[in-house]
């Protein structure tokens, strides 16, 4: 993806915008339910917490939690950050 100037979006190879700049594809496909979401991210705290391994979630999961913001996202970030920024 590039970053458009002036503006927070970026566009992908195909030319769309994405609102978001953390790692989405906007590929308009159809996004995970919330109760996906939440028992990736239930999942992702225990593996971390009780196993002490890196979970690797569905990128689209992880594209959810960032979307949601607050500690969603905090958890979304550090996970990414863990496998060193690798889709």
């Amino acid at each position: 993806m590039v970053a458009t100037r002036g503006d927070n979006r970026e566009t992908d190879a195909l030319g769309r915008q994405c609102a978001f700049v953390w790692p989405c594809y906007c590929r308009g496909d159809e996004p995970p339910s919330d109760r996906w979401v939440d028992a990736g991210a239930a999942a992702a705290h225990h593996i971390l917490d009780v196993a002490g391994c890196t979970p690797i979630l569905d990128e689209d999961v992880l594209c959810a939690l960032w979307c949601r913001g607050g500690g969603d996202r905090a958890l979304a970030q550090n996970l990414y950050d863990l496998v060193g920024g690798q889709r």
